[in-house]
């Protein structure tokens, strides 16, 4: 997971979500960089997750003569982010570098993102196929892109007792049927055995050197591979305009989540319980 910086915002109940259907597909360790200031219920989380070996919370404090705040209004953060860039590169390269020895595969992912498998019931065998395949093509790519298709926030399933309303990424199986065009807002997962640094969204340096993105970089198809499944209210980046006239009337439901909708929903109120984030 990426940063961790808002002691503001409690969104422990889509962490808890989002960590069990990590665990559901088949992720087994997930990492977090606390850059300074988590809400206490989130901080709550992290310990629970800590405390059962499934998480890592890695502290980050920025070098040099670069702030360290906590929480940043969004103008100051929009700001300063550029002038952070190459630093942000920083512990997604430390997460590589620390699993390297011990994990085939290491994805960079924010809370509102999943990498979803279009036919197989986990990431490591979708994987594992994809890279069977590319071999076969003559390629040894070193990360594995997803394309973006949005799950917009106000497409969500009714709550009820089955599908609760803290069970997030479980009630939102609607998308748009365009996707991102490749590269744009994509997320990736990377061959351990060849990524040396990694960017947020693709590697940028492999054992040769700089990645080559035409060979290097393979597009997972979102037909039988897998997808990047977007939880936002809006479109990213995009002018509003064209989110309005090319996403947003074209519509689909996708309920590749639910393939392990039992198991997600079970731990995930189970965890909430135990914390009190829920009544019993």
């Amino acid at each position: 997971h990426k940063f961790i910086f808002n002691p503001t915002k409690d969104f422990s109940m889509r962490l808890v979500e989002w960590v069990e259907a990590a665990r559901a597909w088949g992720v087994d360790e997930v990492t977090v960089y606390d850059g300074g200031g988590t809400h206490p219920n989130v901080s709550l989380v992290l310990r629970h997750y800590q405390k059962e070996g499934f998480l890592d919370v890695r502290p980050w404090t920025n070098p040099g003569t670069h702030p360290s705040i906590p929480h940043l209004n969004t103008a100051l953060y929009n700001t300063q982010r550029y002038d952070l860039f190459t630093i942000e590169n920083v512990p997604y390269t430390d997460c590589l570098l620390r699993h390297i020895d011990t994990h085939r595969y290491v994805g960079v992912w924010d809370i509102d993102e999943f990498v979803l498998p279009t036919t197989h019931t986990s990431l490591p065998e979708m994987l594992d196929e994809a890279k069977a395949r590319a071999a076969s093509l003559g390629l040894s790519p070193t990360s594995y892109l997803a394309r973006c298709f949005y799950y917009f926030d106000d497409q969500s399933e009714t709550p009820s007792a089955y599908l609760p309303e803290y069970l997030h990424l479980l009630r939102h199986v609607t998308r748009t049927v365009k996707m991102t065009p490749p590269k744009v807002f994509s997320k990736a997962i990377h061959d351990t055995s060849r990524a040396l640094g990694l960017h947020a969204h693709f590697a940028l340096v492999n054992l040769q050197g700089e990645i080559d993105q035409e060979r290097e970089l393979y597009h997972l198809y979102p037909g039988n591979e897998a997808h990047l499944a977007h939880y936002r209210p809006k479109c990213q980046g995009e002018s509003q305009k064209e989110c309005q006239t090319i996403f947003r009337p074209y519509l689909t439901r996708d309920t590749t989540m639910w393939r392990h909708r039992h198991v997600i929903s079970k731990a995930t109120t189970r965890v909430l319980r135990k914390l009190n984030l829920i009544p019993p």
